[in-house]
């Protein structure tokens, strides 16, 4: 712990080296009652480890550049430091046998990304025994058996080109989800009300509280390529 103000308040250290997910991390930590450090790179994490003596880590299973990835980095923490200290794993991947190989090396509990705020706070908030009454988030009930379901989210387009739909969106989506695309200018491009399925293959951070979508289309569907050409060189006509 910390000593701040007079009071002693828990450390949080964290270890991704995705610097748009950094920033999500930070503006998801900031909301609570703790102070924190965010890394990028596992020598300085490990560095901080030993100095900073944290009460809880955040670690990123995919450490991609780096030699050291979060199994083995979880592994040396447990075995060589001999850390009881909460460990609690992000990854994207949904593999039960890769989490579950976490979960038997030493990890404390995992998280998965994209990152829900609820889920997160009150995981953190559990393991650090502190209250963190500024939780208020809105829940939609979603069918309990096989039935689909589906959620709309207001979105902006900001640039349509040959390749793709760049969106605007008050909300993070992970790259490689997939969106079904509708609206006015679905109609406008192909003349159809019908929704456009379209996988996320880039996002990025624009300002506070707002990301961009790229959208790629399908490069194999030549009737959208079409659509395309045409809805773009209709648009350039003087």
């Amino acid at each position: 712990m910390k000593r701040v103000n007079g009071k002693f308040i828990p450390h949080v250290l964290t270890l991704d080296d995705d610097s748009e997910f950094n920033y999500i991390l930070q503006r998801a930590l900031q909301k609570l009652p703790l102070t924190f450090s965010i890394t990028t790179d596992p020598k300085l994490f490990l560095n901080l480890f030993e100095s900073e003596n944290p009460d809880l880590c955040l670690i990123d299973l995919q450490i991609g550049k780096y030699n050291i990835g979060g199994h083995k980095l979880i592994k040396l923490l447990r075995l060589k430091h001999e850390s009881t200290i909460p460990l609690i794993i992000f990854s994207k991947f949904r593999d039960l046998k890769y989490i579950i190989g976490a979960l038997d090396i030493g990890a404390s509990d995992y998280l998965s990304k994209p990152l829900d705020d609820f889920i997160f706070q009150n995981k953190i908030c559990h393991f650090l025994h502190i209250k963190n009454e500024d939780v208020d988030q809105d829940f939609v009930r979603v069918p309990s058996d096989l039935s689909q379901s589906s959620i709309s989210l207001p979105l902006t387009v900001s640039k349509v080109s040959e390749d793709g739909i760049t969106l605007k969106a008050p909300f993070y989506i992970a790259k490689g989800s997939y969106v079904n695309i509708d609206g006015a200018i679905l109609k406008e491009i192909t003349g159809k009300t019908s929704q456009l399925n379209l996988h996320v293959s880039d996002v990025s951070i624009s300002a506070p509280d707002q990301y961009e979508l790229f959208l790629e289309f399908d490069n194999d569907d030549p009737k959208i390529q079409n659509y395309i050409r045409s809805w773009i060189a209709n648009k350039n006509t003087p």
